[in-house]
């Protein structure tokens, strides 16, 4: 299946049953983990709580860190899982702040639906 690049990103559904509070969207943007060693990362999906990850390579991240997503900002964010490369993290920014963030990219009523 062929996506259309001007219909912007797409909802991911991921597999078997939402648990999510959260709808996800699959994007491909740049990031970078700020700390002593800044660390790039592609950032692969995004809710208004939380963010997917791809690192590098197999690394140690602390449990809490700041990520810059120019040109979208930087927001607090805590670890919730590191498999491999893959990093699951939540964002502490109230959701409103996310949203407006990233209101460039995701239509923001979209963005801050429940998931059901």
């Amino acid at each position: 299946m062929v996506q259309d690049p001007s219909a912007g990103p797409e909802p991911d559904t991921g597999s078997g049953k939402e648990r999510r509070r959260h709808r996800r969207f699959s994007v491909s943007w740049a990031g970078k983990i700020l700390g002593m060693v800044p660390t790039e990362c592609v950032v692969l999906n995004i809710s208004a709580g939380g963010l997917k990850l791809r690192l590098p390579r197999e690394t140690r991240l602390p449990d809490r860190f700041v990520i810059a997503l120019p040109p979208r900002g930087q927001f607090a964010a805590e670890l919730l899982s590191l498999e491999g490369r893959i990093a699951r993290v939540r964002l502490l920014a109230d959701e409103q702040a996310v949203a407006k963030a990233v209101a460039d990219a995701l239509p923001t009523a979209l963005f801050l639906e429940r998931s059901s």
